[in-house]
């Protein structure tokens, strides 16, 4: 279903409501909110197959948000995923997929 919601903007709730359509922006004290329209739904972050994942650094290249971590595989910080699938869309392994 549709909710509303005033919130006070900070990257945590940009991250969560990067699919919402803006209503309004508005000021409360020394806070600027913004009311907003989203379908809720869960954001999932994306995941690295380590059986397939050849460490080739294409996905790194491609994440908007700085989630891939180096190493002898690559990996992903779920906290730091937008969920954008660039990754996987990258990946010419096809190593990279949503969290189930």
């Amino acid at each position: 279903g549709l909710a509303t919601a005033s919130i006070k903007v900070d990257i945590i709730v940009i991250k969560l409501f990067m699919y919402a359509k803006i209503i309004d922006f508005f000021k409360i004290y020394y806070y600027f909110c913004v009311s907003i329209r989203t379908t809720l739904f869960i954001i999932m972050a994306y995941k690295i197959n380590p059986d397939t994942c050849v460490a080739c650094g294409t996905c790194q290249g491609e994440c908007p948000s700085g989630a891939i971590k180096e190493g002898d595989v690559y990996s992903i910080d779920p906290d730091v995923c937008v969920s954008c699938g660039a990754c996987a869309d990258a990946c010419p392994m096809g190593a990279i997929s949503p969290e189930e």
